[in-house]
């Protein structure tokens, strides 16, 4: 990470920047969010601002975990 002071903003390296230290990785690995596209389904484990599949053109939406499980 860089020494400007920023933190990152999505992403496993925000989990960890974010995480308490006392966690476990495993822990600080279920958190992740998981991201969906509303027209395909897709998911991707970032936030993204287009769908790779069917070129959706909206930010994706975070995925619901009771409807797709662990995704």
């Amino acid at each position: 990470m860089s020494r400007t002071g920023q933190n990152p903003r999505n992403g496993l390296a925000k989990l960890l920047s974010d995480a308490d230290p006392d966690d476990s990785l495993k822990e600080i690995a279920a958190q992740k969010e998981t991201f969906e596209c509303p027209a395909c389904g897709w998911t991707a484990e970032l936030r993204r601002t287009q769908c790779m599949v069917c070129e959706y053109d909206e930010p994706l939406r975070p995925a619901r975990r009771d409807e797709r499980g662990s995704a």
